[in-house]
């Protein structure tokens, strides 16, 4: 997780404990980007309501028992207060992806081959039994994908195209306040 500001999350003070295993020589480094509150400033781009949000990787699994397209419900979060930056989707058998917000296709069924070729157009390493949805592929924030609509939480279905049985180890990367993780 990242992206901490602990003025408005109410976090005084935190650890991180990190466990280097058995090692003989062990080495740890640590880097911090910090901020001083003078760069927060509006009139400077940056945007007040964006200081209690976090960064997690939020897992799911999914089982499919036979080929075709099926739906499932992937765990980002309290719904409709989380802003999705990215879908990793580990699997051997997944051939596309598709997703529906409020019953509106935001994302073709892209298959593997295609989506993996998109990502090295923009620099990123395609990796075998790899999926990535990535809204933020050209590095633009404003792509986030939003889990509400106005004062209203938004509707998803996502789609899974497999060509056997088998599991897709999910995570959702997403900016959201500590409390709706």
């Amino acid at each position: 997780m990242g992206a901490v500001h602990t003025d408005a999350s109410g976090v005084t003070d935190f650890t991180i404990e990190g466990d280097i295993g058995a090692a003989t020589s062990p080495t740890l480094q640590v880097y911090a980007q910090m901020r001083s509150v003078a760069d927060m400033d509006p009139a400077r781009g940056f945007d007040p309501a964006t200081f209690g949000l976090m960064r997690a990787l939020v897992p799911t699994t999914v089982t499919e028992t036979a080929a075709g397209e099926f739906q499932h419900d992937l765990n980002y979060g309290v719904k409709g207060d989380t802003l999705i930056k990215r879908i990793f989707i580990f699997s051997s058998v997944l051939t596309a992806f598709k997703i529906r917000r409020d019953s509106v296709e935001i994302y073709d069924a892209i298959p593997t081959a295609l989506a993996g070729y998109i990502q090295s157009e923009y620099g990123r390493d395609d990796q075998s039994g790899l999926y990535v949805y990535d809204p933020l592929v050209d590095g633009n924030q404003s792509d986030v994908l939003t889990t509400r609509s106005g004062n209203r939480e938004t509707q998803f279905q996502f789609l899974f195209t497999a060509s056997g049985s088998g599991v897709h180890t999910c995570y959702a990367d997403l900016y959201a306040p500590l409390s709706r993780i």
